[in-house]
């Protein structure tokens, strides 16, 4: 009897319902893509498939309905006895779906068959680790299949997502040893900070929370995690960005995505009509990051906002006060600050003949102009948002125009934008804004951008952006630097009422500008080390160690104020204790030797003063002499012994009455002679010339030294898709890729589980020329034989 096409196998006998749907929904698309006919077509025809013959390739379902039983399954899957058996023609239908484009799910019972009907149902068994590997090598040829089709980026990402659950479901199921091949890493878009980071990190917060003071803010604090409600709908296209928390409890829970929702809720919850809040604290976002640009997942933002009805623009003019405040005592280096009106752009796309429903979507991909050139931008609007080519011309006539107070003449002469009310409304709060600014001296600093449109969706008036212009390559991507705007009605989606209340806020990228400030500190590292500690004294024992009267003047120095530290070894080396106040650069030392200074007393030195005085004291006088060290005032008292430039005791030379000074100077110009000065002018002239040109060449040849280049190396680790990934071809395209200050190392595979080894490569990298971020995308492109690239190891050269 004819049959129609039917199912080369039959995944209905696998007992694990998640490998099911997953089977059954790729099968389904795959089949979808080659054209072929529902399985259910096929079904009334499953009773044929035990005259099954040898095997054929599965054609598309336009053919001829009277196909001959060459078309039948070759045998049923359900008939297979034992899951190994099962997991290994899965295994090979994924194959064959990579041959032949695709193939039908089948919708054949395990009755449908005699042979199924003669063969017992396996039993549901728990899934082991070797049942994984088959699904993650199955799930990895998945992904290589949809990739070299270039399927759609959401399917992708939907199977990379699947492989990630099942290896770490391997992970937990795995041996005992299993412990021992754990990773230790950070997350995505996370970081660690060493200490000499973390002092740079302090100093720039301190920096930055003393101008919000100055302008009269105060602190607030809200929970890191929001309700969802409260978050969502407020971010525009970013809401996509927000960490969605499990439910654990009844409420579904968000991380926060930015300090201004939060603010705005806290001013509805508790009715404050009135303030002006700076706020430092972290926030969470899904995005793609890149460390060296400062763009991660987990950072710090610095805000500062004002809240309450005043006068038009003023607040606003503040605001962009306080942005050139920071960005200046940070001495990020130069800098500008962009700014638009929201009311602006409506009236803007409103002449232009925009439908207002896209508005919001069109504000969104002018937004991306910064990054974009114009065609792509335009590309955007007119094929994926679906807005007419002429509309999108005359939206570029405006966004290019870019100034500075003129642009409001501009403006107000174009006959069909002065036809906009609101267009004008906003020329109107940007010429009165620019006023504002001239009085507080940053006007200089403003650039009238019709292109800046910020894509969140609760501004209502002044928009601003702080761009910071590179001047170097380690920086080159870092652009926005600190932004905000005007958002009057966000507090009323909280409060019950709806009472309004108007906002204006900036935030400070404080991981950018860290990653700024982090690249000076490296191109100046040999000059300006910064300080890891707030140590200002240290106890250095010698001899015995005087462990105990170490102690005892430590806690007389804390008691007193003074930071103080020593070594906690009761007899410790001596070079040991002062090579930790050299690299700490520990202003002053406390020296213990009764041998060489006498029971009870100290030597105290002074390591970063002109003098380098060091002055032996009875342990009474420690605190007035530190005190002085420091230039906290006070005397030394009770001096013995002065060591350095000044040889004498400080009290064994009287001061000499004023009129004395005089005399006493022009005797010692007249004994001011050199001994071995040679009578001939000329001798001396050719001496100091001589002296002159030896210094000079000195000179030339110290320039011409080149200078140290800050370099790190860095430990890669490129894991495959599977065991059956070729690690040499791998290796041999890792090592291809070139780039300037790049040079690769050695390598070797490590096991990391189930016959699968990972390539652990070395690199040596100059870092402001490349970043690690950088080179772990490109070592991605490979997508045909990498699966991901971590960073085992960074270290500092």
């Amino acid at each position: 009897m004819a049959q129609s096409l039917k199912p080369k196998y039959s995944y209905e006998s696998i007992t694990a319902a998640a490998e099911q749907q997953d089977l059954v929904l790729r099968g389904a698309k795959a089949m979808a893509r080659s054209g072929y006919a529902s399985s259910a077509s096929s079904a009334s025809s499953g009773s044929s498939a035990s005259s099954a013959s040898a095997s054929s390739t599965p054609k598309p379902a336009n053919n001829n309905a009277n196909n001959s039983n060459n078309n039948a399954a070759p045998f049923a899957f359900a008939a297979i006895a034992g899951r190994d058996a099962q997991a290994h023609q899965v295994a090979e239908a994924l194959k064959d779906i990579r041959r032949h484009g695709g193939y039908k799910v089948g919708a054949l019972a395990p009755s449908s068959t005699p042979q199924a009907q003669a063969q017992p149902q396996p039993q549901p068994q728990t899934t082991d680790n070797s049942d994984i590997a088959v699904q993650i090598r199955s799930v990895t040829e998945r992904i290589k299949v949809l990739k070299s089709e270039k399927a759609d980026k959401a399917l992708i990402d939907e199977q990379v997502a699947l492989l990630k659950e099942l290896n770490q479901r391997k992970a937990a199921g795995g041996s005992e040893d299993a412990s021992k091949k754990f990773e230790l890493k950070t997350p995505k878009g996370t970081r660690d900070f060493s200490p000499e980071e973390m002092a740079i990190r302090e100093k720039m917060f301190t920096t930055i929370t003393s101008v919000f003071k100055r302008h009269g803010a105060v602190t607030i604090d809200t929970p890191v995690f929001e309700l969802k409600e409260i978050l969502t709908g407020k971010y525009g296209e970013d809401s996509k960005l927000i960490y969605d928390l499990k439910d654990q409890g009844g409420e579904l829970s968000s991380l926060r995505y930015d300090l201004t929702v939060p603010f705005a809720r806290f001013l509805a919850m508790h009715g404050i009509s009135n303030i002006k809040r700076y706020h430092i604290a972290k926030v969470y976002r899904r995005d793609n990051p890149s460390v060296n640009k400062g763009r991660m997942r987990e950072f710090f933002q610095c805000d500062f906002d004002i809240a309450g009805e005043y006068g038009s623009m003023i607040p606003d003019a503040e605001i962009l006060k306080v942005v050139v405040d920071v960005l200046d005592a940070v001495d990020i280096g130069k800098f500008k600050i962009k700014i638009n009106h929201r009311k602006i752009l409506d009236g803007m796309f409103e002449v232009c003949g925009v439908p207002a429903e896209k508005f919001r979507a069109i504000s969104s991909a002018v937004d991306k102009l910064d990054k974009s050139p114009w065609a792509e931008v335009k590309k955007e609007m007119v094929s994926e948002k679906g807005l007419d080519e002429e509309v999108a011309d005359r939206i570029e006539q405006y966004v290019k125009l870019c100034g500075a107070v003129e642009i409001c003449d501009t403006l107000e002469a174009d006959a069909k934008f002065s036809s906009s009310k609101r267009a004008m409304e906003g020329v109107a709060d940007m010429r009165l804004l620019f006023k504002y600014l001239d009085l507080f001296g940053v006007s200089n600093k403003m650039s009238f951008d019709l292109s800046l449109a910020r894509g969140l969706d609760y501004y209502t008036g002044v928009i601003y952006e702080a761009v910071f212009e590179s001047t170097s390559d380690e920086t080159s991507g870092v652009g926005s630097i600190a932004a905000g705007g005007r958002y009057d009605e966000l507090v009323g989606m909280f409060s019950p009422s709806g009472k309004k209340i108007p906002c204006v806020g900036v935030s400070v990228g404080i991981e950018r500008v860290f990653a700024i400030l982090l690249a000076k500190m490296r191109a100046n590292k040999a000059t300006s080390k910064p300080r890891t500690t707030a140590t200002e004294v240290y106890l250095v024992g010698l001899g015995n160690g005087h462990l105990e009267d170490r102690m005892k003047l430590a806690k007389t120095l804390w008691d007193n104020g003074v930071a103080t530290e020593f070594t906690f070894k009761e007899k410790p080396r001596r070079d040991a204790q002062f090579k930790v106040v050299g690299e700490e650069g520990i202003p002053v030392s406390i020296v213990f030797d009764d041998a060489k200074f006498g029971a009870g007393k100290v030597q105290v030195e002074d390591n970063v003063g002109e003098a380098k005085e060091k002055v032996v004291v009875e342990l009474k006088d420690v605190v007035k002499t530190v005190e002085k060290f420091l230039g906290r005032g006070g005397s030394v008292g009770g001096a013995v012994v002065v060591v350095g430039k000044a040889s004498r005791s400080r009290s064994a030379s009287p001061a000499k009455p004023a009129a004395a000074v005089p005399a006493a100077k022009k005797a010692a110009e007249e004994d001011d002679f050199d001994l071995f000065a040679s009578e001939d002018e000329e001798e001396d002239a050719e001496k100091a010339a001589l002296v002159a040109q030896r210094l000079k060449e000195y000179n030339e040849k110290k320039a011409a030294k080149p200078k140290p280049v800050a370099k790190s190396m860095v430990i890669l680790d490129v894991k495959p898709w599977d065991d059956e990934t070729d690690m040499k071809a791998l290796e041999a395209n890792v090592r291809g890729i070139e780039m300037p200050g790049l040079v690769w190392g050695t390598s070797k595979l490590v096991a990391i589980g189930y016959g699968i080894k990972k390539l652990q490569i070395t690199a040596v990298v100059e870092d402001d020329k490349v970043g690690v971020d950088d080179l772990s995308e490109k070592i991605e492109q490979f997508d045909e034989f990498c699966q991901s690239v971590d960073v085992a190891s960074f270290n500092k050269l």
